[in-house]
């Protein structure tokens, strides 16, 4: 950092790096807000694209203040992310098809972006980092639970709609359930490690209210993410000794099995006598494992590839076709299924950067973790595992409109555990 001559700019940068946590800090706020905006008044105001346009230009302008090398390489990865944009604008020349491929774009863009920039603001001033990023995910978890409980008083959009108003789950007013499950994963993690590093009540506490959220919102993604969580916390807050066999694995493995036993004996027989078991069961029998756990995406996803590879040349091999270029041929522009729906969107480019960026958050979260002082070691390992294994299986994770700032943001502060480790062997 010192060799790039940034002394004289320190004021500006600082000013500008403190906007720039503070616009984090809204991210999920902003979203909320959108949700109401369109809901509750009827207009859609692309708070949430604007709100996130502001911040990247804002963090890229720190980038290049900070480094210039690391500057060329994230304005690369953007032109990259954003030719399909470009080109498909050119050929069809509408707003409303420009937004769609701009806001796919963007939900590639800004985990890289915010990424590298946390990366740099590591090396340049860590104290910033640790004070001002813990702000941003305390804010956003309660933003989280502000929503949660808007929905729980009957306000905000369902999980599942049946017409006519009626539906199930709470979604607040962010606007996609599965979605919602991401940054549920995400926050809750965060909070739940906290929790358990200050006292092991609160963390039950905290671990009775996740799994109350994860029933009420419904889907079958939170339903089973809350229970991963607050079971595998404790497995990961072990940190160095979690590739270790110890009693709190022993405990852990027992109850897991005695949970197991139980269901079989007794919980079984009740959902047999229930419909849903029944279409459990016919989804089974007539699709196999693979579309019982993937709920039709592979069709999706067969059809989204075909057309692909029909209708398009080695350009958008590379780069993608976008969204508009999809909805040129069918309105299903989306297989659900995120490794898919990035590279008929941006192209193996995008599929290349999405590999690059899950590979860095799981190899920092990996070193982290490691290290028995950690703080967000074990919230990032837990969410990255989680998360990822989501984004293959139902989708909307990589995809998500509302994930990618906070996803980025957990495993950024993953570097103050490295950073502060080094700091001690010096």
């Amino acid at each position: 950092m010192h060799s790039e001559n940034i002394d004289e700019r320190v004021p500006a940068i600082n000013l500008l790096v403190v906007c720039s946590f503070i616009m984090l800090a809204g991210g999920l706020w902003v979203d909320m807000f959108t949700g109401f905006f369109v809901l509750e008044v009827g207009l859609d105001l692309k708070l949430s694209l604007i709100y996130k346009l502001i911040m990247l230009f804002v963090i890229f302008n720190i980038i290049t203040m900070l480094s210039i090398r690391v500057a060329t390489v994230v304005f690369f990865i953007l032109t990259g992310l954003l030719f399909s944009t470009g080109v498909m604008f050119l050929n069809f020349g509408q707003l409303n098809l420009f937004l769609k491929d701009l806001a796919a774009a963007l939900k590639l863009i800004v985990p890289v972006t915010i990424f590298s920039y946390l990366f740099l603001i590591a090396k340049y001033d860590l104290n910033i980092l640790i004070k001002w990023g813990r702000l941003a995910l305390w804010s956003n978890f309660i933003a989280l639970n502000v929503n949660l409980f808007i929905g729980l008083l009957g306000f905000g959009y369902k999980s599942y709609e049946f017409g006519n108003g009626e539906g199930i789950g709470i979604n607040g007013y962010y606007t996609a359930g599965n979605e919602l499950g991401g940054v549920f994963v995400l926050f809750f993690s965060y909070a739940l490690i906290r929790a358990w590093d200050k006292n092991k009540f609160l963390y039950l506490l905290l671990s009775i209210l996740t799994l109350i959220w994860g029933v009420l919102i419904a889907t079958k993604t939170t339903i089973l993410s809350s229970i991963l969580l607050v079971s595998l916390i404790p497995i990961f807050a072990e940190r160095n000794l979690f590739f270790f066999l110890t009693p709190l694995k022993l405990i852990l493995t027992s109850f897991l099995l005695f949970m197991s036993v139980f269901s079989y004996i007794y919980i079984s027989p009740m959902l047999s006598s229930l419909t849903i078991w029944e279409r459990f069961v016919w989804i089974y029998e007539s699709k196999g494992i693979l579309g019982l756990i993937l709920s039709g995406r592979e069709l999706y996803s067969t059809n989204l590839l075909v057309i692909f590879s029909e209708k398009y040349s080695v350009v958008q091999w590379l780069f993608g076709a976008g969204v508009s270029g999809i909805m040129q041929y069918t309105d299903k522009f989306s297989a659900e299924i995120d490794i898919v729906d990035i590279f008929v969107w941006l192209g193996s480019f995008g599929v290349f950067i999405m590999l690059i960026t899950l590979f860095l958050f799981i190899w920092h979260s990996y070193q982290a973790l490691k290290i028995s002082s950690s703080q967000y070691a074990p919230a990032a390992a837990v969410s990255n595992i989680i998360l990822i294994s989501l984004s293959f299986l139902s989708g909307h994770i990589i995809t998500s409109g509302i994930l990618g700032f906070g996803w980025a943001l957990l495993n950024g502060m993953v570097l103050t555990d490295i950073y502060l480790n080094r700091l001690k062997k010096c």
